[in-house]
């Protein structure tokens, strides 16, 4: 999936972005310090745009098997993502080959590599400016939904479209989460007034598409429900913002408040995925009440560190799929699709 080699490049290039204090900690020579800032300046744009993108491709791979366009697009961020690893690749092997040998051949590599350096910039600058030009083509998937709706409405509901033929090799893990989120456990915890129940596991793994198939299975047991995506780099007023959204709520001052007082007496379901730290939920606990309520959080991560957040032990760690469940799902979707992925192309 697109989405999931997208996450897996983010992660990279933070690493990629962690190693540039120690670099810069060496002597350079001016103009391959001139070339290193602006490439990693490149690789630090190209992250950002990356981020950006990734929440959108979790809900546009829900649709591509309802408009070509979308499976299109699709296959044109994977091949793009594809070419930066590429890149990232290249300048993690040389930066490391300029340590090689003694040191006359350690100073010939650095002055040679200062060209590669600019050369990779340059094709960095390029894939970065193809993702913002296949910003636009967003708007091509909000009609498969509907018209005359909010945009927070169509973003709410492409989040939550999924299929049931697409839960390949884990429907015990739905039953598991039914069972926890509807109390029919027998432990005590049906009259607890909130719950954390966690889904976690490495990108990829298939976390939202479950998580996504339970809450739009039981969503309509609730009085109130709500989703919102929340990644590595969220502010805590904008997803504030995001939850206000989800309710309905279109006054943006007093939000803590707002939202408090909406889920208040009410039996709700409350999504939060793709939380990437502890300290998330701590911070986004309080604008939820926390009596005269029955709340239900159903959370995705994949950082077994979050996954302590669950109450009781309500936590699956969603694995990857074994090989006759890949080939399964491969099949079902092979079949079901009437339609190309354009092939990669090298920039």
């Amino acid at each position: 999936m697109a989405e999931a080699l997208v996450g897996q490049l983010v992660v990279t290039l933070g690493a990629v972005l962690a190693k540039e204090a120690a670099i810069f900690g060496c002597s350079l020579f001016g103009m391959e310090a001139a070339a290193l800032r602006g490439l990693f300046g490149k690789i630090r744009l190209s992250k950002a745009e990356l981020e950006g993108m990734q929440a959108y491709l979790q809900d546009a791979e829900r649709f591509n098997d309802a408009n070509k366009t979308t499976a299109i697009f699709l296959g044109e961020i994977r091949c793009l993502a594809f070419q930066i690893e590429d890149v990232v690749d290249e300048f993690t092997y040389k930066l490391e080959d300029n340590r090689q040998g003694g040191f006359a051949g350690k100073m010939k590599k650095r002055l040679k590599h200062i060209k590669t350096w600019h050369r990779l910039a340059d094709k960095l600058q390029e894939m970065k400016g193809k993702l913002q030009d296949a910003k636009p083509r967003k708007k091509d998937y909000a009609v498969i939904v509907g018209i005359g709706r909010s945009a927070s409405k169509l973003e709410n509901q492409a989040l939550h479209f999924t299929r049931d033929k697409d839960i390949v090799g884990i429907p015990e893990n739905k039953e598991r989460l039914i069972g926890w989120l509807t109390g029919n456990r027998g432990d005590g915890l049906e009259q607890s007034s909130s719950k954390v129940t966690m889904v976690w596991g490495m990108p990829g793994v298939g976390k939202t598409t479950l998580v996504a198939h339970v809450y739009r299975t039981l969503k309509v047991d609730f009085e109130a429900a709500a989703w919102v995506t929340v990644s590595e780099s969220y502010r805590l007023e904008d997803l504030r913002k995001k939850i206000a959204v989800n309710i309905g709520n279109t006054e943006m001052r007093s939000l803590a408040e707002s939202i408090h007082n909406y889920f208040q007496g009410k039996k709700f379901i409350m999504v939060l995925d793709d939380v990437w730290i502890m300290r998330m939920w701590s911070e986004i606990r309080n604008v939820f009440p926390t009596s005269n309520c029955t709340g239900r959080f159903l959370i995705t991560s994949r950082n077994h560190e979050v996954s302590l957040l669950a109450t009781r032990e309500c936590a699956i760690h969603l694995k990857p799929l074994q090989s006759h469940n890949s080939w399964e799902l491969f099949v079902v979707w092979h079949c079901d699709t009437s339609f190309a992925v354009p092939a990669c192309t090298s920039v």
